[in-house]
């Protein structure tokens, strides 16, 4: 997708990818702590391009058979992720609807640990993220 009057990233992962990311609870912890202004009224704040340009979103190094498995994987979550949410939208079913919640919940979850591993998290930077993301 092109934006007039904006570069476009030379990086060389997918979309998907980078919606994980952002949907992540490391960059929802992030943002909220170094980024949001709270400028404006309740939950709402300023998003300026050069905030977003300086969001830690990582690099894949492919050569890294690690790196590579853990990205493929987290780009067929959030795939699968993408699939539940349309197929929840157009359930009619409560129980359906239920069910397909709790499948989003276990992706987004292994999402989340993907993530970390990916930015070599420890479990108490894991801990203080989870915790300031619940608040």
């Amino acid at each position: 997708m092109d934006f007039p009057g904006y570069e476009k990233s030379k990086c060389t992962e997918s979309e998907v990818f980078h919606l994980a990311l952002l949907n992540s609870k490391l960059i929802k912890f992030y943002f909220a702590n170094f980024i949001a202004t709270k400028n404006l009224q309740g939950d709402y704040t300023d998003v300026l391009p050069k905030m977003v340009r300086d969001l830690p979103l990582l690099l894949i190094d492919f050569s890294s058979q690690l790196e590579n498995s853990k990205y493929i994987r987290l780009t067929l979550l959030a795939n699968s992720m993408l699939e539940m949410h349309v197929q929840y939208i157009s359930s009619n079913s409560e129980m359906q609807k239920n069910t397909i919640s709790k499948q989003i919940e276990a992706i987004d979850k292994e999402i989340d640990g993907l993530v970390f591993e990916l930015y070599g998290l420890t479990d108490e930077e894991i801990k203080i993220i989870e915790d300031g993301v619940a608040k």
